[in-house]
């Protein structure tokens, strides 16, 4: 005797359970993409994917300021660098020597300018002396010219002090020259406001400028990139010897 084995049958999905399936397959996909869109519209729109981009900034060139030769180098490519920290230094001789010789001569300025004032005050002595005694031989001439026909006074007396008194003309003469020339250097002016000590200090404070920059300094805080300085090299002024990136102001290039 043969059994027939039962047939297996699934029961057809109700309607409302169908629906209530479908609602929530669309709920997830609208979840999903309110998700999505949140995070391209916070995230996504802002990242970029490429395999050609670098990081770049606000590069701060470290140039020479004078002529000379470097001594020491003492920063390195990527070290990091503070503002006004020292990076190479140049021969000092050349520098020192000159700014010895402009002090030097501002000190010799000053002494030459004292002298000269104190020049005036003497020579303005001397005029009032010159004078005083030229007004005392030309009264002395005029007494003597009265005497003269009385026989006290002898005649070459008159001639002698005629000539006393054209020697001490061109005295006078030559004292208020001298004067006159004195006063011209210092005329209107202090021992500090003089030019030729302005001038002088003028040179002094370059040469001491030239001095200063034998060190060359970091301007910014950063790191050190394209270091082209080393020991030995002969720089002029405007040479380009490093550059400093600080990193407060970095952006991506993507190409």
């Amino acid at each position: 005797m043969s059994m027939q084995k039962p047939e297996h049958s699934s029961a057809p999905i109700q309607p409302e359970k169908r629906a209530r399936m479908l609602g929530l397959v669309t709920l997830i996909f609208v979840l999903a993409g309110l998700i999505w869109a949140a995070w391209w519209f916070l995230r996504g729109q802002y990242w970029i994917e490429t395999n050609d981009a670098y990081v770049s900034g606000n590069i701060t060139p470290v140039d020479n300021q004078t002529a000379g030769t470097i001594s020491r180098v003492l920063v390195e490519n990527t070290e990091f660098v503070h503002a006004g920290q020292v990076m190479a230094t140049l021969q000092a001789h050349r520098s020192r020597i000159a700014l010895q010789q402009a002090g030097a001569h501002l000190a010799a300025t000053v002494r030459q300018v004292r002298r000269d004032f104190a020049r005036v005050t003497a020579l303005q002595q001397t005029v009032s002396a010159k004078n005083a005694e030229l007004r005392k031989l030309n009264a002395d001439f005029i007494r003597y010219k009265q005497s003269l026909p009385s026989g006290a006074v002898s005649a070459i007396r008159l001639e002698d002090t005629q000539n006393e008194i054209a020697a001490a003309t061109a005295q006078v003469a030559a004292a208020q020259a001298a004067l006159k020339g004195t006063q011209a250097i210092i005329a209107g002016t202090t021992l500090q406001t003089n030019p030729l000590v302005r001038q002088a200090a003028a040179q002094f404070e370059q040469a001491d400028i030239q001095w200063q920059r034998r060190v060359v300094r970091a301007p910014v805080s950063g790191y050190v990139a394209e270091r082209t300085a080393y020991p030995g090299l002969m720089v002029h002024p405007d040479q380009h010897l490093f550059s400093v990136v600080p990193l407060n102001d970095l952006w991506v290039v993507a190409n």
